[in-house]
């Protein structure tokens, strides 16, 4: 799992690869109201986007459309519309593997299996009150594979980004690692060893199918049979990170609590 730290929920749909939600685990919304296409609604934290899913997916970002107006378009030959300010109806040229409302404090997440072209009867979580939130955000997530980003990965497990992200082709990784860093590939298990010149490491982050987080305590400065190459077995990408900042680079804060 990516983030081992952090609680996640496993959505079993079905697909070649699977997918994980990197947000807290969550029970189903209490208002399980299925959709026109029978989806039914997760709760999930306010800010869960499609980049959010592992392996992440290429969305349309989130958008607001009025609360009572002409549907809005949506990047990639889609619209969404809110009617009575509260029920949202979408379509898209494109088939939709995911659609996200978002309320004031939580979204609402529709998983859809297959994948469709148009849903409608999609809410946001209810108020703590009782009643319908007003929509305050729609996305629509399409199949495909979107490059996560492997520092983000770092950040969001506690950890600093220290070198990389560095690609792996045709037998040999660029130049992003500098001098400070060996790294070797073994083609016959898909494994990576690596060695610094003294950096302490804390943790390693690799994109296979999905990303693999591999973490050291206390850090050290080599490590071997690190999960690697992707599911072509000829290419992958590498984050180290660590907790000594190489000179002219900026720490990013730490993050008290796990981001979802």
């Amino acid at each position: 799992m990516p983030l081992p730290r952090t609680p996640v929920l496993s959505v079993l749909a079905g697909l070649a690869l699977g997918a994980v939600l990197l947000v807290p685990m969550s029970d189903a919304a209490p208002d399980l109201v299925p959709t026109e296409a029978g989806a039914v609604p997760l709760a999930m934290p306010v800010t869960t986007g499609c980049a959010d899913l592992v392996p992440p997916l290429p969305g349309t970002g989130r958008v607001v459309p009025p609360p009572d107006g002409a549907p809005l378009a949506l990047p990639g030959g889609a619209t969404a519309a809110v009617r009575g300010g509260a029920v949202v109806a979408w379509e898209s040229t494109e088939p939709v593997r995911v659609a996200i409302v978002a309320g004031a404090e939580r979204a609402h997440l529709y998983w859809y299996e297959p994948a469709v072209r148009a849903d409608v009867g999609l809410l946001a979580p209810a108020r703590p009150e009782g009643g319908a939130e007003a929509v305050r955000g729609v996305e629509l997530c399409r199949d495909g594979r979107l490059e996560p980003d492997l520092a983000e990965v770092c950040i969001r497990a506690g950890h600093i980004p220290v070198a990389g992200p560095s690609a792996y082709a045709d037998g040999r990784f660029d130049g992003a690692l500098g001098p400070r860093f060996e790294v070797a590939v073994d083609p016959d298990d898909g494994t990576l060893a690596w060695r610094s010149d003294g950096v302490p490491i804390s943790a390693v982050v690799t994109a296979t199918s999905t990303p693999v987080l591999v973490e050291y305590e206390p850090p050290v400065t080599s490590g071997t049979d690190v999960p690697f190459l992707g599911v072509d077995g000829t290419t992958g990408r590498v984050q180290f990170c660590g907790i000594v900042i190489p000179a002219g680079l900026t720490p990013p804060l730490r993050p008290s609590a796990p981001v979802g």
